[in-house]
């Protein structure tokens, strides 16, 4: 491609908004909105060459990371580079990093970096377990940098499994787990390096009252095993169906006890007494079906990838008008025609939903971006 006629800002010509860059998929893409909806982008051969260089399979992670954010279909590297190389494992570093088919996720997630020249930054969920999986490529040849990386609308708990590809060795590096809490984490990143983080969604627990649901709830399940994860912690548990407060208390005996079982996007009031910081929250696959009745509903997020509103309610958004949830002690609330990326459903959390129609919500990967 000749950049000098394409990268600059004639927009009868190239419709390029930056002179100094060279916006081919994104343009495409809002060409093929406007003229071709529905057509897959496709990009035939690429390959920019040094795959047996470190700087080669630098690009390499990069491009793979560009293609995507920017929602590429199909690309077809041309040809193949040599096992073991460099370049092979940049690719391997994103598709096989431990040999036991750790990769990066399948569902991009906004990532930003203020210095995208220097550290690129891609993000997606992986869909199979809903881990957050983190692609960090610092192309400064000279200096290394260390970096605070803040995660926006999800809780990161546990330890980050890491993997690196630098210009030191000619394999991928295991590097020791690094314990992260909360939404961010530090760490330096070597020049000319790729690394890969691993990184387990969590639920944060707080002492005193939060609303919470569960992902990998299933219908009928039993409100003992249901609660397990959060172990001695637990006094109470609330929940709101057909109109009336059904509760679950371990000290009461079994006969007192009105909630006995939950199902898939059930919200719960909990009381919660010196409880850890936070639990991980366990993988969900494929599609959930949750009933919305008119009035208040009181649900949880099953699904372990956060989405903002009102994307998340798919087609049960026109039958919405109001959601409270209660973060940090206060409630956080939306409404129709509030502004866009104002509130997000969260793994794990539980929510109040006025609806004004009944509507069967089915919560699955369409409506995660």
């Amino acid at each position: 491609m000749d950049e000098s006629w394409v990268g600059h800002s004639d927009p009868d010509t190239s419709q390029q908004t930056n002179p100094h860059a060279v916006m081919l998929i994104p343009r495409l893409r809002r060409l093929i909105a406007s003229e071709a909806p529905g057509t897959k982008l496709s990009i035939t051969e690429w390959n920019f060459g040094a795959e047996e260089t470190i700087n080669g399979a630098l690009a390499i992670a990069d491009v793979l990371g560009i293609f995507g954010r920017e929602g590429v279909d199909l690309a077809c590297y041309w040809t193949y580079p040599p096992a073991g190389s460099p370049g092979y494992n940049a690719f391997k570093l994103l598709r096989n990093a431990d040999g036991n088919n750790e990769r990066f996720g399948d569902l991009s997630v906004q990532t930003t970096s203020p210095d995208q020249d220097v550290i690129s930054a891609y993000g997606a969920i992986r869909q199979r377990d809903g881990h957050l999986t983190l692609l960090v490529i610092n192309k400064d040849p000279v200096n290394d940098y260390l970096t605070t990386i803040r995660i926006q609308n999800e809780f990161i708990g546990g330890q980050a499994k890491r993997y690196r590809l630098d210009k030191s060795a000619n394999t991928i590096q295991t590097l020791p787990p690094l314990p992260v809490q909360g939404n961010h984490l530090q760490m330096t990143f070597p020049a000319y390096s790729a690394t890969l983080l691993d990184l387990t969604p969590h639920l944060p627990l707080q002492n005193g009252r939060q609303m919470a649901s569960w992902p990998s709830w299933t219908e009928g399940d039993p409100i003992t095993d249901a609660l397990t994860p959060f172990g001695p912690a637990l006094r109470t548990a609330y929940a709101w169906q057909n109109g009336q407060w059904q509760i679950y208390r371990p000290t009461l005996p079994a006969y007192a006890n009105t909630l006995t079982k939950v199902h898939p996007g059930q919200g719960l009031w909990l009381e919660i007494k010196k409880p850890p910081d936070s639990i991980p929250l366990a993988p969900v696959t494929g599609t959930i079906t949750v009933t919305i009745n008119a009035g208040w509903n009181l649900l949880g997020y099953p699904v372990a990838a956060p989405s903002y509103l009102p994307t998340a309610l798919g087609q049960c958004s026109s039958a919405v008008d109001a959601i409270f949830a209660w973060h940090d002690s206060t409630w956080d609330t939306w409404q129709p025609g509030a502004p866009a990326h104002s509130m997000a459903l969260l793994p794990g959390e539980g929510f109040w939903l006025h609806a004004t129609n009944p509507c069967t919500w089915m919560i699955g990967t369409a409506w995660l971006r």
